[in-house]
């Protein structure tokens, strides 16, 4: 039983200590930094061109390669539209709402303004 415990509080630290690994030279973890590229989109009116997706991109440390996840998945919170311009999805218009919520600080330091 003992050693249970013991491999399941080492796998714990194991994972907090990968998580620590994936915040940045700020502090932000990969999560804050993908919703703060999404805040951004959203606070230049929702929709942006392919050029100006990847200088926010790069403002909060993605290449061109790592902007295409927010393109993916069941729900993406990224689409493109006519003109190849880059528009936000309402599954991610409610992610960047539902962040601001959980993490107002970080959304204020940031001077994320949505509304």
């Amino acid at each position: 039983m003992k050693s249970s415990l013991e491999s399941a509080l080492k796998l714990v630290e194991n994972l907090e200590n990968l998580l620590e690994l994936q915040d940045d030279q700020e502090g932000l973890s990969w999560y804050n930094r993908r919703t703060l590229v999404l805040a951004r989109v959203l606070e230049e009116g929702g929709t942006v061109s392919t050029e100006r997706w990847k200088k926010i991109g790069a403002e909060f440390g993605y290449d061109g390669r790592g902007l295409g996840g927010f393109f993916t998945g069941n729900t993406p919170s990224m689409v493109t539209i006519a003109g190849n311009n880059k528009a936000i999805t309402t599954a991610g218009e409610q992610s960047v709402r539902d962040w601001v919520i959980a993490y107002p600080d970080v959304a204020e330091a940031h001077k994320v303004n949505i509304d």
